[in-house]
């Protein structure tokens, strides 16, 4: 005679302990660390055009790049700043003003980084590590082609590739790091990859 009364019983424990689940808080998880990834674009070259001011970060860069390359003369010409957390990625389009010959046109240019892990080096120094990165520029620039039907040479557009990839490197904190170099296409001149992350 019992055995229904403790079937209701047990049943209702069951529904209850449902409800209070439903509404319990949820676990709070811990926020993964942001980072301020800056990624900037700098020309070297002997042209007195480029003898532009920098900015202090980069000063002790370039000291080092010229003990490395003959070029007396660096500019900045893009500086992008982007915000991602721990285990990030980030991807970007932007154009930036031609640093090669004055007929040359815009850069088009996409950023790609993958996977962001905060590290340490081997002597404990905080740093971050990417699974890759990835640079892409398309230069337009004008030209002349001969047209057969006009029988002379007219003004055309043509465009090249400059692109560079790498994969898994890592980076210290606070400090600009070059992360590879191209050459101008058309022109004497190169460019310089810079990242610099930091902690928010």
């Amino acid at each position: 005679m019992n055995k229904p009364k403790f079937f209701v019983g047990l049943l209702l424990a069951v529904v209850l302990l449902g409800f209070s689940q439903s509404f319990a808080q949820p676990e709070k998880r811990e926020i993964e660390p942001s980072y301020e990834v800056i990624l900037q674009t700098l020309v070297a070259s002997n042209d007195a055009a480029d003898r532009a001011g920098l900015p202090d970060s980069l000063s002790g860069t370039v000291n080092k790049l010229k003990t490395n390359f003959a070029f007396a003369n660096y500019r900045v010409v893009s500086t992008h700043l982007e915000r991602i957390s721990n285990k990030g990625s980030l991807f970007f389009r932007s154009v930036f003003k031609a640093a090669g010959p004055e007929e040359m046109s815009p850069i088009s240019t996409s950023w790609q980084l993958d996977s962001l892990n905060s590290s340490v080096d081997s002597k404990g120094r905080p740093g971050v590590e990417f699974r890759s990165f990835s640079f892409e520029g398309r230069i337009l620039y004008k030209t002349t082609v001969f047209n057969e039907k006009a029988g002379s040479m007219v003004p055309a557009t043509g465009s090249d590739l400059i692109e560079l990839k790498n994969q898994r490197f890592n980076v210290p904190e606070n400090e600009p790091t070059v992360i590879g170099n191209l050459a101008l296409p058309k022109s004497d001149k190169q460019i310089f990859l810079i990242i610099t992350v930091k902690p928010t």
